[in-house]
């Protein structure tokens, strides 16, 4: 049994490998006409990488391919970001993800398709990774935008989220306390 299961790990390794080699020599023009399989894929190598437990392998791949699906505008978001700080979670490189969170962002639905379902899941992640980092008012503005992005139903990000935020309001109330000086009376 062990054995076997192996085997196909050592199989799903060897795919990976043949996937990353063709993947990173993709151009934009490439992936426009299947934009959505391109996004499905990388999704899919990424909880590969989670279940296989090597997220740190994918890390240097998606960089590299974090603009692709903007047309390497790098100030537009896609669905790979929120995929790399997913990697980064998992692989607990918050300081390479940290560059990403502190940036802002655009959106082109026409250009990379992004859905809300991304979008939610990029600022759900970069509040995650502010916290973590101690960043309290990145944080804070991380988790209120993904509890702000309107979506069809509730999603499972969103009420995580609230749950962060308002965890990120008690601190935030407290370190504006200890900043002021103000007296507390209990």
């Amino acid at each position: 049994m062990y054995s076997k299961s192996y085997e196909n790990a050592k199989k799903i390794e060897e795919h990976l490998q043949i996937i990353f080699a063709s993947i990173a020599t993709f151009k934009y023009k490439d992936i426009n006409d299947n934009i959505d399989v391109y996004y499905k894929t990388i999704s899919n190598i990424v909880s590969y990488l989670i279940t296989l437990k090597k997220p740190n392998e994918g890390i240097p791949l998606l960089l590299n391919l974090l603009t692709i699906g903007s047309n390497n505008d790098p100030s537009i978001l896609n669905p790979v970001y929120s995929q790399f700080l997913r990697i980064c979670i998992y692989s607990k490189s918050f300081m390479i993800a940290k560059g990403i969170i502190e940036k802002e962002y655009g959106f082109d639905v026409s250009l990379t398709g992004i859905e809300a379902k991304d979008i939610l899941l990029f600022y759900y992640y970069s509040g995650y990774i502010a916290l973590i980092l101690h960043n309290y008012r990145l944080a804070y503005t991380n988790f209120r935008t993904a509890l702000l992005i309107p979506t069809d139903e509730p999603h499972l990000c969103q009420m995580q989220a609230a749950k962060k935020f308002s965890l990120v309001c008690c601190i935030l109330d407290e370190v504006f306390l200890l900043e002021s000086r103000i007296p507390i009376r209990i």
